[in-house]
């Protein structure tokens, strides 16, 4: 008996994994036009299984162990004929006989594993339906297999008998194989792989493609691309006169598919090999291995020195083509958590091996093959066949090419595949016509046309001077019992602002208004901009050293300061209360051109940045939100955020350029108690709020909806990620119009707007940023500034009206950030630092910060991404997710959140669960900690670097210590204890108890199998490998044995010792 062969490892271990998948039926089927002679058919297929014990190899079941295989001495094929020419539509009923053939499993323990169903559709056309068991095939044996077939047909055809030669025996393969683990040429191999792949990322994310909420399921769709013969052609032209092959040109050209799509620069693809070793050139058996190519491109780099790379890095990596992909990914320290792959999820691989051209007397033979069965095991597998003249025979014209296109149909339809194949195909198109251009130039979208300008403003009221627009008797703004009109607010800027030119102050001086929120900062924010003063605010609230600062910096011609709020401000700066009824001389402040308000932003050294904005970006602004929002004068507008920050000013303008009441509460920051009765008292029509605080509080405010007591028509969200989930709940409970709405300082306030609906949140899906305000636009680039189509990842960059002027007194930095784009026709836009794309519905989406992208196990993950996941599982409690890169056993995610009294008892090993669920193992953190408070930044945003410090500063877990002589406790539950058991014999130690994870014990996909096997006697059946996997943890596993049956477990199991073994 002989053991499986590593490639026939991978086969048996997925297909216990995947149990009903057939993933490894090899389907084809040849259609036979002319006279057959069914009988020469037979013979043919009888002679070559004769010839090749490869052919006959059957598996041998072996008692707590894997199995192993033999060949059988002798077996007749598994030919059957069925006769459809008769039925009313015999192309359909071949179809239905096609796809029941491919979905019937073969019994792996008798051989051959192989059959063939001869179907007749008229006298002059058959086809034979070939099904074979990728235990025994590959695509260089298959070749082999049709070639011994056909010459024995025309021998038999032409009475010449041909008997055919002895051939290399897979089962020699096997053995030499089995005995050469520990040769120097593998451990060199896996030298090789170790190094070349430790420092890169192993998922391939495609965000913009996916379906929403989707997960792999391995349910596979296929869609088959031709490549005409003309652009064949050049292609094989051009690939010979650079010295490449066609097949790694087209993989570059993929992997720059994947790079746009994906947002990756670096990744891992896999690539089938023959795996051949030389003197088995003529045997036929399961040798291909599959290799991960670890693929760099430089966007930058002229397109044909990149495919010169790629030719390279496949020359480097073929000489190690025999390293067991199982092996190389236990060097690597990863497991997978079922039949996925943990080094790649994507595949580009050639079928390149020759068919016969073997003259077949009376018959035309052509061949179709790769027919998909339903499954796949990867998110993309694409196959090259370089010669589309797919047949046994001679060939006749010239050669086209096929890309066969597998994919995961529940997580992309074919509309996605049919996209990229056509991208595909233009970028092919681009490279021939011009290979020496810059990667990332080839096949970009065109540049969308200009914004149209602003429209002119309509003789009469200045949007930016609101206060005398409307009815001076209506209501400005509301704190409670105090009641301010539009009338008194006028008088009340009027006067201010006499009183600042009285003091010196000019257009275009920056005035800083140190004040709190209500109507102080609202009547200096109009008199500024009545006078053409630029608005600086800042908090009073802020530490006296930061605001010197920054009023040292910022060096205004006068501060405005509230008695209610008093600050200390540095000597020499002229200072007065808005009320007072003269103001001190103003400096001659030096003029900051075109400004209209200057807002400061967290800076990347922890000095706040100026930014300027000028009048037209907040004109722009204001108009278009107030239009979005519909805003009109029977609106009440809550005046929820600081004057320092510049969501206040989207309160505040659009609502009073509207004619609508402000209405401001009285505390800093209201509990949402608070807040809801203000909402319910002053009768709030319109809230804008931070996602973070509705977060904390919308239990608070549910009530009040349910009850009818509060009844908004508007709800405006924004500053951070929204989990759908609680959307979903809060939409229960009110018929309001709730907008995500995500802008940054630099582009006036807010860019996008989007309208959340019941209909919207499917499970898991991501809530839009939307689409631009009006005036706005928001491009995808990638990291050299290129634009990207819909669906591909990038850096979110935004143009038009609502741009600031740039950073004051910083140059250098308003150039890094203020770009002309060459690519869009010398459009200056702002680089965000936000990732996201366009949707192929045209809505833009986030999917985080570029300086909060951190790299763990080979996963490059964006933090946001699991808190997002974490706070939905939490029901929406706001969270915080670090890097600690000090922890003992090595890097590890570390989440916090704060303590909520109220709430249910704390529970980290339910949220692990939930995660887990959610998430890619490495996506989910492994500790979490409970803060009484949680460490802000000044716009209320976790503050990640005081995080993860406190991450650092934990304490480490309880390890499970091995005692020195004595046996290790066992569990009382004797499910639990036999499991522990074998997982001792599996891992080879006992360093675990009932909490931990097989898997981050050292545990792997094939040391799972043998826990299986093992467990099989002793259960009365196997488990199932899947629920190994998705178990992890030993407590896990032995509750869900428990669930699915299990055979009795002997009492004494309980007491059975548990030894240690190395």
């Amino acid at each position: 008996m002989l053991p499986l062969s590593s490639s026939q490892e991978i086969v048996w271990l997925h297909e216990q994994v995947q149990p009903g998948s057939r993933a490894y039926n090899f389907t084809a089927a040849l259609d036979l036009w002319g006279t057959l002679d069914a009988d020469a058919l037979r013979r043919g297929l009888a002679a070559t299984l004769d010839r090749h014990a490869g052919l006959r190899l059957e598996l041998v079941a072996v008692a707590g162990a894997m199995p192993g295989q033999r060949v059988a001495e002798a077996c007749a094929p598994r030919l059957r004929t069925v006769d459809l020419s008769g039925a009313a539509d015999p192309e359909a009923a071949f179809q239905e006989l096609l796809r029941t053939e491919a979905e019937t499993p073969l019994d792996t323990y008798e051989a051959p594993l192989l059959r063939w169903t001869l179907v007749r559709l008229a006298d002059d056309r058959h086809r034979l339906i070939h099904v074979e068991h990728h235990l025994i095939h590959d695509g260089h044996s298959f070749a082999i297999l049709l070639r011994d077939v056909f010459t024995v047909y025309r021998g038999h055809v032409l009475g010449e008998p041909v008997a055919l030669p002895p051939a290399s025996s897979y089962a020699d393969h096997v053995r030499a194989r089995s005995t050469d683990e520990a040769s120097a040429e593998r451990r060199d191999g896996l030298e090789f792989w170790t190094g070349a792949l430790r420092e890169l990322s192993y998922d391939m994310p495609l965000p913009g493609l996916t379906r929403p909420g989707s997960r792999r399921r391995h349910h596979g769709g296929q869609l088959r691309q031709s490549i005409g013969a003309d652009l064949a052609e050049r292609l094989r032209a051009h690939a010979k006169a650079r010295g490449l092959t066609p097949f790694a040109t087209l993989l570059g050209l993929f992997t720059e598919l994947l790079r746009r799509h994906s947002g990756r620069a670096q990744m891992v693809v896999g690539t089938a090999v023959g795996n051949r070793p030389r003197g088995f050139e003529d045997a036929v058996g399961m040798f291909v291995n599959t290799i991960p190519l670890p693929l760099r491109l430089d966007p930058a780099a002229p397109a044909e020195e990149s495919m010169d790379e790629v030719t390279d890095t496949l020359f480097r990596a073929l000489p190690h083509q025999e390293v067991p992909i199982q092996e190389l990914t236990r060097a690597l320290g990863l497991h997978t958590s079922g039949a996925d792959n943990p080094l790649f999820s994507v595949m580009f691989s050639a079928h390149d091996a020759e068919l016969p051209e073997i003259e077949v007397p009376g018959l035309d033979i052509t061949l179709f093959e790769g027919f998909n069965t339903g499954t796949t095991r990867f998110d993309l597998d694409v196959v090259l066949l370089p010669d589309d003249r797919r047949g046994v025979g001679p060939r006749h014209g010239a050669a086209g090419m096929t890309l066969v296109w597998d994919y995961d149909a529940d997580m992309f339809g074919e509309d996605v595949a049919k996209l990229l194949a056509g991208r595909f195909l233009d970028l092919l198109r681009a490279y021939l016509d011009a290979p020496g251009t810059a990667l990332a130039d080839l096949a970009l979208p065109p540049v969308p046309p200009a914004l149209p300008a602003p429209a002119p403003r309509p003789s009469g009221h200045d949007p930016l001077d609101p206060a005398t627009a409307h009815d001076p008797s209506l209501p400005a703004l509301l704190t409670g019992a105090r009641r301010l009109t539009y009338g008194d607010l006028d008088e009340r800027v009027t006067s201010l602002a006499e009183r600042m030119r009285a003091a010196g102050v000019t257009a275009g001086q920056p005035v800083a208004a140190v004040l709190p929120r209500g109507a102080d900062s609202v009547v200096t924010l109009l008199a500024c901009l009545r006078t053409r003063a630029v608005y600086c605010p800042l908090s009073p609230s802020d530490p006296p050293a930061r605001l010197e600062l920054l009023l040292g910096r910022l060096a205004p011609a006068l501060v405005l300061t509230s008695a209610q709020a008093p600050v200390t401000v540095p000597d020499g700066l002229p200072t007065a209360t808005v009320d007072a009824e003269v103001l001190p001389a103003a400096h001659a402040a030096e003029v900051v051109p075109g400004a209209a308000y200057i807002i400061h932003t967290s800076g990347s050294t922890g000095i706040p940045k100026p930014v300027a904005v000028g009048r037209t970006a907040l004109e722009n602004h204001l108009t278009g939100a107030a239009g979005r929002f519909g805003l009109a004068p029977g609106d009440r507008v809550l005046l929820f955020a600081q004057p320092s920050f510049d969501v206040a000013l989207e309160e505040v303008l659009p609502s009073l350029y509207a004619g609508a009441c402000l209405v401001a509460p009285d505390r800093e920051v209201p509990t949402g108690a608070e807040l809801a009765a203000l909402l319910v008292a002053a009768r709030v029509t319109v809230a804008n709020l931070p996602t973070s605080y509705f977060l904390a509080t919308r239990e608070e405010l549910r009530p009040a909806l349910r009850e009818g007591q509060w009844a908004p028509r508007l709800l405006v969200l924004g500053g951070e990620r929204l989990p759908a989930d609680v959307l979903s709940a809060f939409l229960a409970d009110t018929d309001s119009t709730v907008l995500n709405v995500y802008g940054v300082t630099e582009a006036a306030i807010s860019s996008t707007v989007h309208e959340i609906t019941r209909e919207g949140l499917a499970d898991g899906a991501e809530i839009p940023l939307g689409t631009e305000l009006p005036g706005e636009r928001i491009h995808v680039l990638d990291a050299h500034h290129r634009p990207l189509p819909d669906g591909a990842v990038g850096e979110l960059a935004i143009a038009g009206a609502g741009l600031a002027e740039g950073y004051v007194g910083n140059p250098e930095a308003t150039a890094a950030r203020f770009l002309s784009v060459e690519a869009l026709g010398g459009e200056r836009v702002y680089l965000t630092g936000d990732l996201g794309y366009r949707g192929r519905d045209g809505l833009l989406y986030f999917l985080g910060r570029r300086d909060h992208q951190i790299k763990l196990r080979g996963y490059r993950i964006e933090l946001e991404e699991v808190e997002a996941a974490a706070s939905a599982a939490l029901g929406g409690r706001s969270c915080a997710v670090v890097l600690d890169r000090e922890a003992a056993g090595g890097p590890r995610l570390v989440g916090f959140l704060e303590s909520a009294d109220e709430r249910a008892p704390w529970d980290e090993q339910k949220l692990h669960t939930e995660l887990s669920g959610r998430l890619p193992s490495a996506l989910v953190p492994g500790r979490w900690a409970v803060l009484d408070t949680m460490p802000r930044l000044a716009g209320g945003k976790p503050d990640r670097t005081a995080l993860t410090r406190r991450a650092a500063a934990l304490e480490p877990a309880a390890p499970v210590v091995e005692s020195g002589g004595g046996q290790p406790p066992v569990p009382a539950d004797p499910l639990t204890a036999l499991l522990a058991e074998g997982w001792s014999v599996a891992l080879g130690h006992r360093r675990f108890d009932e909490s931990s994870d097989f898997f981050r014990s050292g545990g792997h996909s094939l040391l799972a199998a043998e826990l299986a096997a093992w467990l099989e006697p002793r259960l009365g059946k196997r488990p199932p490998l899947r629920l190994l996997f998705q178990n992890p943890v030993l407590a896990d596993q032995a509750r869900a044995l428990r669930t699915v049956g299990t055979a009795a477990v002997p009492a004494s199991a309980a007491s059975t010792p548990v030894t240690e073994s190395r």
